[in-house]
């Protein structure tokens, strides 16, 4: 403060919005000595994801016999943006991950998701691939031979997530479209952080909908947090609508994984899709119940 006096008993009042809601903290400084400055600091903790709004900022005094209130506004804006809560995925997670990965059994000689380059020639056992077989060696030594190749775990991920709720949702159909939201942020750094040759697709399906694609770099992956944060839901897409619009490209040998709130439905749509994308598609709710074996949520 610049004035020759000190000010005593001083409150900054900070104000912060999300919508309808408003927050109003408030610092209180006991004395500010002449030509100086002093920092105060508040706590919050935001349990909402989405965009905050931070200002203007007002300060004021009633010193010294508090009858008269005085004050300044400051326009000090800026914003924050709240990302959906992490969580931990499960033992049970890991194991279908496993299962999934070894579900893909094709001979590739280029890199790929698996079987990606061959590293020897080994002797034949019993329930080896017949198509693993190298007919030149074997010819060669009269005794059956196959390629053994060097794997790549790593599988192709297909994020899909339903952002449809029912019209007049109520607090358990929020809770759990929030719910849904957490586990596919988690599914989704976890597979940047983890997987080391493989690329991630998620497809968003709600009120803005987002298709974005990255690698194990994690690559700008700060566009996709960030419209997880503002996502709204949608009450208008029908479930052969939402599938029917996934057109990335994708081959069947990518994994697909489907996060939406109205599971036995999407599980009867993709049964009866002709899409080979989704032969082998892992269907998740967003109810507790659904999620608890595979997905912790965070505190």
């Amino acid at each position: 403060q610049n004035s020759w006096l000190p000010a005593w008993l001083m409150t900054v009042h900070d104000s912060i919005t999300k919508g309808e809601g408003w927050l109003s903290p408030e610092v209180l400084f006991v004395r500010v000595p002449a030509k100086s400055e002093r920092q105060g600091h508040n706590q919050l903790r935001l349990r909402e994801r989405g965009r905050y709004q931070f200002g203007p900022v007002s300060v004021t005094t009633r010193f010294p016999l508090g009858l008269v209130e005085r004050g300044t506004r400051l326009d000090v804006i800026d914003e924050l943006l709240v990302y959906p809560r992490m969580g931990h995925l499960t033992a049970q997670w890991r194991q279908l991950l496993q299962n999934s990965t070894e579900l893909v059994s094709d001979v590739r000689t280029v890199a790929g998701p698996f079987n990606d380059e061959m590293s020897r020639i080994r002797e034949y056992r019993p329930g080896d691939d017949p198509r693993l077989i190298h007919w030149r060696t074997t010819a060669r030594v009269n005794e059956l031979m196959v390629c053994d190749y060097d794997e790549s775990r790593d599988r192709d991920l297909l994020l899909i997530i339903d952002g449809w709720i029912t019209n007049h949702a109520g607090e358990e159909a929020l809770e759990n479209f929030e719910r849904g939201l957490s586990f596919a942020t988690t599914v989704c750094m976890d597979h940047l952080r983890n997987s080391r040759e493989s690329s991630l697709v998620v497809e968003l399906i709600a009120k803005h909908p987002l298709s974005w694609r990255g690698d194990h770099a994690e690559s700008h992956v700060e566009n996709l947090l960030d419209a997880f944060a503002e996502t709204e839901a949608t009450t208008q897409l029908a479930v052969d609508q939402f599938l029917n619009g996934i057109d990335n490209g994708a081959s069947s040998k990518q994994r697909v994984v489907i996060i939406t709130s109205r599971p036995e439905a999407v599980r009867k749509a993709v049964q009866h899709s002709t899409d080979t994308r989704f032969l082998d598609a892992q269907v998740y709710g967003t109810s507790l119940d659904e999620l608890s074996s595979v997905f912790v949520q965070g505190a």
